[in-house]
């Protein structure tokens, strides 16, 4: 029974990942053509440093120089992207992801990937925290079920942290071309 139970919930994380995807491959895309810095935060770790606290109490240390460490071939980062290693469930929890953000005097972060319901939740949060804001592609981001997906969508989103549909992101970010200024 447990099996069948873990499978159906595995099986809804793939089918929104399959949902998701080409939103992200989208989104990449036009941030490259605009010359938007990009990012990437991972769970794991980069050697020579180790698993983290939470990464050994977890289970999940992941070495993200392997295979582990890979995108599908339309994300992978370029030269000019940043990958950063992510010690725990928020990206802000890497001081070096800090720092890069703070320097180039980032007032709002796009987020996609997986993970919605713990990872980028907290990440939003943190970020929050710090007078960043948020703008969470509604449909470039997975949680582990469709309940999580529904759920952290319908809550997360107030103040700092918004959610938008990749089509009004990008039309967002055509405009901010054109203007020099969007509003959220």
């Amino acid at each position: 029974m447990q099996e069948k139970v873990l499978d159906r919930e595995f099986d809804e994380y793939f089918r929104i990942l399959r949902l998701i995807s080409p939103n992200i491959t989208s989104l990449l895309i036009t941030c490259r053509k605009q010359e938007i810095p990009i990012l990437y935060s991972c769970l794991g770790y980069f050697p020579p440093e180790g698993p983290s606290v939470f990464q050994d109490t977890t289970g999940w240390d992941w070495d993200l120089s392997g295979p582990s460490g890979t995108f599908p071939e339309e994300w992978t980062p370029t030269g000019s992207d940043k990958v950063f290693s992510k010690p725990g469930w928020s990206a802000l929890s890497n001081p070096g992801l800090r720092e890069w953000i703070a320097m180039l005097h980032i007032d709002t972060v796009m987020i996609v990937g997986t993970m919605f319901d713990f990872g980028i939740r907290q990440t939003c949060v943190d970020l929050g925290d710090n007078g960043i804001g948020s703008l969470v592609l509604s449909d470039g981001v997975a949680a582990l079920t469709q309940a999580g997906q529904e759920y952290t969508g319908n809550s997360i989103a107030h103040g700092l942290i918004k959610l938008r549909n990749t089509a009004e992101t990008i039309n967002l970010l055509n405009t901010l071309k054109e203007t020099g200024q969007i509003r959220i």
